[in-house]
């Protein structure tokens, strides 16, 4: 039911000028709710994604610190995918911070990073 809703308000962010405050609420408690499913937290984040909105963009950019890597990991790409030079030392700050055998989504941001390194 939950990631049918953050379907739904993926839809409805994709057109909006502003996003509805009430929407961005709902899918910010999906993301920071340790209850939430991965999958539960991983379409609430890419909703976000469909918003143009700096009120999004917090949303996201909080998110990479909370304790879940799951969370963070999914948020940091999310940013990354955003605007990679913008957010680029904070998604690298938060990657630093996992353990070497983290697991997927972890594993895709830090394949990323270093692609990125070495095309730097």
């Amino acid at each position: 039911m939950r990631i049918g809703a953050a379907l739904a308000a993926a839809s409805a962010l994709v057109d909006a000028d502003v996003p509805p405050l009430r929407l961005l609420e709902s899918l910010e408690s999906l993301i920071f709710n340790t209850m939430s499913t991965y999958h539960e937290f991983s379409a609430a984040i890419s909703a976000l994604l469909e918003s143009q909105s700096e009120e999004a963009d917090e949303i996201l950019f909080r998110a990479i610190d909370v304790p879940s890597i799951g969370v963070q990991a999914q948020a940091a790409i999310a940013l990354a995918e955003r605007d990679f030079p913008a957010y680029r030392g904070d998604v690298t700050r938060v990657a630093r911070s996992w353990p070497q055998n983290a697991e997927f989504p972890a594993t895709k941001l830090l394949s990323l990073l270093r692609e990125e390194e070495g095309t730097a």
